[in-house]
C-alpha cells in the first residue's frame, strides 16, 4: 500500500461520507485529500454548507501500517 492508495481511498470516503450526512442530516458538503510532499502532510479541504476548511496532519510512512481507513478516520474524528 502506498501513500496515493490512502489518497484515493480517503476521496472515495469522503465522497461517500457527504451523500450519507445530506440524506440523513441534510447536511451539504464536498471534501478531497491529497498529499502535500513538500511539508510531508495529508490535508482534506472541504466544505460544508458553504463554510470552506482544512483540515491537515503530519504524514509518517509507519502510518501505512494503520491500514487504508486511518486518514479517513482521523479526518472525520478530529475535523
Amino acid at each position: 500500500m502506498t501513500i496515493q492508495d490512502v489518497i484515493n481511498y480517503t476521496n472515495e470516503k469522503i465522497s461517500n461520507w457527504y451523500a450519507n450526512v445530506k440524506k440523513e442530516y441534510g447536511v451539504i458538503g464536498l471534501g478531497t485529500a491529497h498529499y502535500n510532499k513538500k511539508t510531508n502532510s495529508v490535508v482534506v479541504e472541504y466544505k460544508e454548507d458553504g463554510v470552506q476548511n482544512t483540515w491537515e496532519m503530519a504524514f509518517y510512512p509507519e502510518y501505512l501500517e494503520n491500514g487504508v481507513d486511518w486518514v479517513f478516520n482521523c479526518w472525520s474524528e478530529l475535523a
